[in-house]
């Protein structure tokens, strides 16, 4: 009976002794890297819009029947905004999940800050501005 329970594969008990005793990921460690990929997300969307989109890049047209207006962008803004959100979004999630895989709880964190610095920066920056503020 114990001659039936070894394998032809030699590699087999390597493997089970490789993937034994493990304990997985914690919550935080979950927690933090699916944050991390709407943080990313938003973040790059905020500035694909501020980078890429500009006047001569795009143009409006009106329609007929309605008054609101359709964007159309030509292929250089397109090609803009794939690099940009290539190297804002897929990079790195890709660094997080592989390289950077110990540093995901610092940099979860350090991405919700700078989201929440855009956004107010976003909301209450060009108003403050905008009244006449000193710029000290």
């Amino acid at each position: 009976m114990d001659s039936l329970g070894k394998s032809f594969n030699p590699n087999k008990r390597l493997k089970e002794e490789f993937v034994s005793n493990l304990t997985g990921s914690s919550m935080l460690e979950i927690v933090a890297l699916s944050t991390i990929v709407p943080v990313l997300m938003i973040l790059g969307r905020l500035i694909s819009y501020k980078v890429v989109i500009d006047p001569a890049a795009t143009e409006t047209l009106m329609k007929k029947n309605d008054n609101s207006c359709v964007r159309s962008k030509n292929g250089r803004a397109y090609m803009a905004t794939m690099v940009v959100e290539f190297l804002f979004i897929v990079l790195p999630i890709l660094l997080f999940f592989t390289v950077l895989a110990e540093w995901t709880h610092v940099c979860a964190i350090l991405l919700v800050f700078l989201l929440l610095y855009c956004i107010a920066v976003e909301r209450f920056g060009s108003a403050y501005f905008e009244e006449g503020a000193p710029c000290s």
